[in-house]
Formats: C-alpha cells, structure tokens, sequence
C-alpha cells in the first residue's frame, strides 16, 4: 500500500482504510498464487 510505504497520507476515512486492508491482503494471496503457479508451470517444462 501506498500510504503503509509512506508514499500518500493514511486514508482518515474507516471504510477507506478498511478496503484498503483488504485489497492488500487479496493482492499478497495473488501473488502468492502466482509464484505457485509458475513453479507448477515450470515443473512441467522440464
């Protein structure tokens, strides 16, 4: 997140901040899935 790096202001908004948090998690779990996946995708080409 932007404002968790310092980059922008932490959103005042609760509701903001809360969506922000989430987003966040579901962008860490994607990545995550991304990285297992190109493993997987790799183990196959060999």
């Amino acid at each position: 997140m932007e404002w968790a790096k310092g980059l922008i202001p932490e959103p005042l908004d609760p509701e903001v901040h809360g969506d922000s948090m989430i987003w966040s998690g579901l962008v860490e779990e994607l990545e995550r899935v991304e990285k297992e996946l190109k493993k997987l995708v790799g183990k196959r080409g060999d």
